[in-house]
């Protein structure tokens, strides 16, 4: 290009002045913007709730168990009376049943929003079965219920037919806060 070619140095001008793909905010799209992003960070929360929670409701007997470095919070409650509950309500998507693990049969059931129950195996199968005593596997994740609707829940903890005991160390939850109205 010819530094003394105006029409050329023109049309870069007009170029790079063209107008600008952009709008000024007004206060209602301030606070659209505000609102997803509050929503985008914000929407879904893991919410730990430990055995001694007053959120979960122990029904009859149950107790603590010895405290140990593999329970998470040091501890976790239990019970051998059958009929024995625990129950959790929370509004929320997804719920994780973590016990710690044992080399012996502590199979639980568990009944989410009235469903059947299911039976899960919180039971450490790598060492020799034993006949009781303390956990071996700091605890895990055994059961889970994701995807669902964000409603009001309510899990229930029970002995499984036929075991000797249940043990409840905590429950995660996940759950979405109510949204800012702008």
């Amino acid at each position: 290009m010819n530094v003394n070619d105006h029409s050329a140095t023109q049309e870069l001008v007009s170029q790079s002045t063209a107008p600008l793909a952009f709008h000024l905010f007004t206060v209602k799209d301030y606070a659209m913007v505000l609102r997803a992003t509050i929503q985008g960070a914000y929407a879904r929360r893991n919410v730990t709730v430990d055995d001694n929670d007053p959120g979960i409701f122990y029904a009859r007997v149950w107790g603590p168990s010895a405290s140990t470095q593999l329970d998470f919070g040091g501890s976790h409650m239990l019970t051998q009376d059958p009929g024995v509950t625990a129950t959790i309500v929370f509004t929320g998507v997804s719920i994780f049943f973590p016990p710690p693990l044992r080399p012996y049969l502590v199979n639980t059931a568990l009944l989410l929003d009235g469903s059947p129950p299911i039976l899960v195996d919180p039971v450490d199968h790598s060492p020799p079965t034993a006949d009781g005593g303390l956990e071996t596997v700091a605890s895990v994740v055994v059961w889970r219920a994701t995807g669902l609707d964000n409603a009001r829940r309510t899990l229930v903890v029970s002995v499984s037919a036929g075991q000797p005991f249940v043990v409840i160390d905590g429950l995660m939850c996940v759950i979405i806060p109510p949204v800012l109205q702008v």
